[in-house]
C-alpha cells in the first residue's frame, strides 16, 4: 500500500510541476509578445529598433560589456 501511495503522491507532484512549467512558458510567450509589439510601435514611429534575435544566436553570442 505505501508504495502505491508514493506512486500516487509523486505523480501528483509531477502534475503539479508540470503546471507551473506550463504558467512560466505562457508568461515568457506573453513577454515576447509584449516585447515585439514595442518593437514594432518604435519601428513604425521611424526609430530604428533593434533587428530581430533568435535564442539560440542570442545564446551563443558572448555578453556586450555597456558603455563601449
Amino acid at each position: 500500500m505505501t508504495e502505491r501511495k508514493m506512486a500516487v503522491d509523486v505523480s501528483e507532484e509531477l502534475a503539479r510541476k508540470g503546471q507551473e512549467v506550463r504558467e512560466m512558458t505562457r508568461d515568457v510567450d506573453m513577454l515576447k509578445i509584449e516585447v515585439d509589439v514595442i518593437d514594432t510601435m518604435i519601428r513604425l514611429r521611424g526609430a530604428h529598433g533593434a533587428p530581430p534575435v533568435h535564442a539560440e544566436e542570442a545564446a551563443d553570442k558572448p555578453a556586450e560589456p555597456e558603455g563601449e
